[in-house]
């Protein structure tokens, strides 16, 4: 079942401390990577399925690349 977006970053910000790390050891289709990586949380995502992991791969990266082009001054320190 993929999670809401916004439901994800309710919990990560309420719930993890600024400099935490979040594991999610089913990670999907990275739904709650895309939620740390916009609440500024370091993420470990563990996914047996390639074709889920390639998915999320792709919208974690594309999450931060989006970010990064707001802050043109700073570049995205990691990528996946």
């Amino acid at each position: 079942m993929e999670q809401d977006i916004t439901e994800c970053d309710y919990y990560i910000h309420h719930l993890t401390p600024s400099n935490g790390t979040v594991l999610d050891c089913m990670m999907g289709t990275g739904t709650v990577g895309m939620s740390c990586v916009r609440m500024g949380r370091n993420f470990i995502g563990i996914e047996m399925d390639d074709e889920r992991f390639g998915i999320a791969s792709k919208r974690i990266n594309d999450t931060l690349s989006s970010l990064s082009s707001l802050l043109p001054y700073q570049q995205a320190s990691s990528s996946i």
